[in-house]
């Protein structure tokens, strides 16, 4: 039903991060918002589609998810599975979006956004490039891990979103293991810990390496044990 579209950060280290993915990927860095033509995001977009937004911001903020999808099929579903939301968007943004109060666990996490194509492409604060031109090739995005405090509850959450549980999965990167949980775009890994997005996968055929995307989030890159697995 909703798809991964893209994972969102605010931190001090944002061109710093984004050139060390670019590096490490071979994706092209793009530029992001820019109100008044001052540049506050940037950011990479994936081969199969899903982008990462960092921002620059004087401390280290949240990380989130971004699904992408009809608004009002993701209000219905709210209403139905009682979920506390807010809609809405900012006077010049290109997109409508929904958002979920606080105090629910991983949905609290996660937000469905609704874009409005040619408006993207039209207006100067939005057109930079990351949001609107395809992917160039290079890696998928695979999987985004968040931890969560009650993984069962979180599960329901995702099966609600259309997302498929697959079984338990292990990495050689910590948080190590988790809950797999298939999407139409690319998966979520669920795992214990404190309600946060906190990692990010893009396998390739080369050792695996991590960066950190800001203090937060830490971009996972190369040939993990649980992609091995599924080549084989």
């Amino acid at each position: 039903m909703f798809e991964i579209d893209h994972v969102v950060t605010w931190t001090p280290e944002r061109d710093t991060a984004v050139a060390a993915l670019a590096a490490l990927t071979g994706l092209p860095a793009r530029d992001g918002y820019a109100p008044d033509g001052r540049l506050q995001a940037r950011g990479l977009r994936f081969a199969n589609g899903p982008f990462l937004d960092i921002h620059a911001a004087p401390a280290e903020g949240r990380v989130l998810m971004g699904l992408e999808g009809p608004l009002i099929e993701a209000q219905a579903l709210a209403d139905r599975q009682g979920w506390r939301t807010k809609a809405g968007a900012g006077p010049d943004e290109p997109w409508d979006m929904l958002s979920f109060r606080k105090g629910q666990g991983l949905l609290t996490q996660l937000f469905v956004i609704d874009y409005r194509p040619e408006q993207v492409a039209s207006r100067s604060a939005f057109n930079r490039g990351l949001y609107h031109l395809p992917p160039t090739g290079g890696p998928r995005l695979a999987r985004v891990w968040i931890a969560t405090t009650d993984t069962a509850q979180a599960g329901v959450h995702l099966a609600a979103l259309g997302f498929a549980a697959a079984g338990a999965i292990r990495s050689d990167v910590a948080p190590f293991e988790g809950q797999l949980h298939r999407g139409p775009r690319a998966d979520v890994v669920l795992c214990s810990g404190e309600d946060s997005v906190i990692r990010i996968d893009a396998p390739t055929a080369e050792p695996l390496q991590t960066v950190a995307l800001g203090a937060r989030l830490t971009a996972v890159v190369g040939r993990d044990q649980l992609d091995r697995a599924s080549a084989s």
